[in-house]
Parts: structure tokens; C-alpha cells; sequence
């Protein structure tokens, strides 16, 4: 391993590993926050993870799934009379009670469930995170009560790095009544909620399926670089649309795309999309392998590992795996899951014994990142699977390659004894 890649990791995993705390997909934190609203009283859960990865996504979707309202308080931006009211004399002028901001105070007026989010929670000043521990604990902004429609969540970056931040995470009584939660973006999680809720363009989702490892690029970022990451690629996905409605042909655009495009997530990772959007796809589209392998896709696949190209032929697995899971409710794999697993057969039939176990291995990865559907997918699949010919060819492979490496193992020995 590089030493680049090695400070990474270290980068990456540091945080978490300082709190003591599991990591988790959006689709997790997504249920735990949803658990500690149900809880009474409710809990306040806490999303740490890099700038651009999907969090504000999250509470979106979970707001759309309750149908309520989310409204964001940005505590790096307020001052202590955001958040805890301004105070000013009763009549009688022996007491006082506090103004409430106005956005506050429509929030408990209204009556409709209202998710507020405190978001860059370890970026506010002193005197305002003050207030806000307030908020969070008492459920009092000033003089007003939250009322029982009103959830509070939270969300932060993680407290080093690039980041300029406070030391409200260094002091425990912060931390003991948040449930901390360190978040991942995870190409699968992405592509479910891209090509559903958020109707990314086609070419974004194409390309992501394609090419996982592009949805974020964590080396750029810790080397202060513009960074591809989920947040830039939904950006990407709007400007094509607008391109589209102004009824401008990408090609055409393909300049001025490029130096847009690499302000938002990179140069290397936009020379590499147009690439692919040149092509206008993978070089093995997945959809061709689970719908009809032996007619579209066969002869490619057979060509690479006849080649020795272990590297391409892994990245079809990857994206293969990839793509299964995040469209396992569209009508192509839903509704005949003993077609799709036919031919996903057929493919693992034609790989050497490491690829396919190196296919299964990404299959059971996306499904666990999917959450209690995935899951349940992932032992749907295999069941079909298990029946289908073609895979009891390849699993039969699998068992003679290993056979061969104890073989081999016990020669060695054997020769080691006789010298």
C-alpha cells in the first residue's frame, strides 16, 4: 500500500475511531434517526460525516417520508439571539421573557411536524452552541416550549482536517446526549436514491454504476484539491438538465462542460465522465449481462479473461453487484428474479474461480449497505441462484480450485519432508 493511500485511510478513519463509534451507510443512520424521533422522549441524532457526501439528502428524504417540514438552523452563521430569543421587559417591568426568532416561532405556531436541523454543529461560537445545547436538552427556545410535532436533529463535519471548528466535542456533556452517528456515502446508497428520489440524469447514475470508485475522491479532498463527492456529481446531473432544456448538445458544450464541470468535482474526474459520456457507455453495460448475457454480453467477457484482464473483468463485477442491488424494485429484476439470476450464472460460469468469488463478495457488500431490504434481497437472489444450473457449474469451480490449492499445498510438504 502507497503511502499516499495509507494517510488516507488514516484521515478517513480517524474520526470515528477517536469517538468510539461503528460507521454507518446513510440508509442506517436514515433508521436510527427515524428510531430516536419515535422514542419519547425523542433523541437527538447526530450525523458526522464529509462535506458533500448526502446528509442534508437524508433529512430531506425522511421529511418527505413523514411529511414534515425540515428547516435548517446553520449555527456557524447565528448568534446566540437566533437561537435563544432576545430579551425584553414584561409590562410590569419587574420580570422579562424573550423575543422568538420568526422562523422559530411559525415552527411551533403552525402546528405541522418540523424536523430542525442544527446543522454545522461544531462550528458555532461559544454563546450560540450554548443556546443551542439549550434547544436541544430543554426543548426551549426563550420563552416557547417545542411543542411535541417539533424533532430536533443535528449534523457536523468531523472535527479536524480542513475544517474549522469549535471544541464542543471535546466536552461531554455534548457528546452523552447526541447518538452520535459517523456516515459513509456508499455508491449503492447513492444510486437508489439518485435514480429514484432524486432523478439524477441518466449519464450521472450510468457513470456512477459503472465506475463506484469515482463517487468520491477523498485523496483530492485532503489535499485541498476541488473534490468529486455525491453533492458535486447532483450539481453535474442539474447542469445537464439545464443543457438540455436550453436545447444545447453536450458535445457541442463539451468545453465549456469541461471547465464547469471541473470546478465542481475536479478536473480528473470530469475528463473522465465526458470520456465516458463519449462512449455513452461502459464498455459492458451490467443490464446487458442480467437480461440477456449469452446474446449482448458473452463474447465481451469471455475476450477479457481469455486476456488475462483480471482488472477489467473485476470492475464488471463491481458494477454488475452494484447495479443488481440498487435496481432490485425496478420491473427488470423485481419481476423476474429467475431470469436475472440465469444469467448472472452464466457470466460467473464463463469468470475464473477469484472472480466469482470476488462477484459474490461485492453482491452481499452492496446488499448489507442497502439496509433490511437489501438484505432481504441478497437471500432472495441467492435462493434463485442456488437453482440455476450455470452457478452450480461455477461454485463446482470454485471447489476444484481450492482442491487444487491443498493439492498443491500437500505436494509441497511432501517434497519438503523428502529433502
Amino acid at each position: 500500500m502507497s503511502s499516499e493511500k495509507k494517510k488516507d485511510e488514516a484521515t478517513v478513519n480517524r474520526f470515528w475511531d477517536r469517538l468510539g463509534i461503528p460507521v454507518c451507510s446513510l440508509n442506517e443512520a436514515r433508521q436510527v434517526i427515524e428510531t430516536a424521533f419515535d422514542v419519547r422522549p425523542p433523541m437527538v441524532a447526530c450525523m458526522i460525516g464529509e462535506a458533500g457526501i448526502g446528509k442534508s439528502q437524508i433529512w430531506r428524504q425522511i421529511g418527505e417520508d413523514r411529511k414534515t417540514d425540515v428547516v435548517y438552523f446553520f449555527l456557524a452563521h447565528l448568534e446566540r439571539e437566533d437561537i435563544g430569543g432576545i430579551p425584553f421587559p414584561s409590562p410590569d417591568g419587574n420580570s422579562y421573557k424573550f423575543l422568538c426568532e420568526n422562523t422559530i416561532k411559525e415552527v411551533i405556531d403552525s402546528g405541522r411536524p418540523t424536523i430542525v436541523v442544527l446543522d454545522e454543529w461544531n462550528r458555532g461560537e461559544k454563546a450560540t452552541m450554548n443556546a443551542a445545547f439549550t434547544l436541544m436538552e430543554d426543548r426551549r427556545f426563550g420563552s416557547y416550549r417545542l411543542p411535541d410535532h417539533v424533532f430536533i436533529g443535528a449534523a457536523m463535519n468531523p472535527s479536524e482536517g480542513n475544517y474549522l471548528v469549535n471544541e464542543a466535542e471535546k466536552d461531554p456533556a455534548f457528546r452523552r446526549r447526541l447518538v452520535m452517528l459517523a456516515v459513509q456515502s456508499n455508491a449503492a446508497a447513492f444510486l437508489e436514491h439518485a435514480r429514484h428520489r432524486g432523478k439524477f440524469h441518466h449519464l450521472v447514475c450510468d457513470y456512477i454504476e459503472a465506475q463506484p470508485q469515482m463517487l468520491s475522491d477523498t485523496n483530492a479532498r485532503e489535499a485541498g484539491k476541488v473534490y468529486a463527492n455525491p453533492a458535486g456529481w447532483e450539481k453535474i446531473s442539474n447542469v445537464l438538465f439545464a443543457l438540455e432544456k436550453q436545447n444545447r448538445d453536450l458535445m457541442v458544450s463539451e468545453r465549456m462542460m469541461n471547465i464547469m464541470g471541473a470546478g465542481i468535482i475536479g478536473m480528473g474526474p470530469m475528463s473522465q465522465f465526458m470520456g465516458y459520456v463519449k462512449e455513452n457507455a461502459t464498455v459492458i453495460n451490467p443490464e446487458d449481462i442480467f437480461t440477456n448475457y449469452a446474446k449482448k454480453a458473452r463474447s465481451k467477457v469471455q475476450k477479457l479473461v481469455k486476456g488475462g484482464r483480471n482488472d477489467a473483468f473485476t470492475e464488471v463485477c463491481e458494477s454488475l453487484a452494484l447495479s443488481i442491488v440498487t435496481r432490485r424494485n425496478e420491473p427488470e429484476v423485481k419481476d423476474d428474479l429467475p431470469k436475472v439470476a440465469r444469467n448472472v450464472g452464466e457470466f460467473l460460469n464463463d469468470l475464473p474461480s477469484e472472480g466469482i468469488m470476488g462477484f459474490l463478495s461485492k453482491l452481499g457488500k452492496h446488499a448489507q449497505d442497502a439496509g433490511q431490504d437489501g438484505a432481504k434481497f441478497h437471500m432472495d437472489i441467492s435462493d434463485e441462484l442456488s437453482q440455476a444450473p450455470a452457478y452450480q457449474q461455477a461454485i463446482d469451480k470454485i471447489g476444484m480450485a481450492q482442491d487444487k490449492v491443498e493439492e498443491e499445498r500437500e505436494s509441497s510438504k511432501k517434497e519438503k519432508k523428502s529433502k
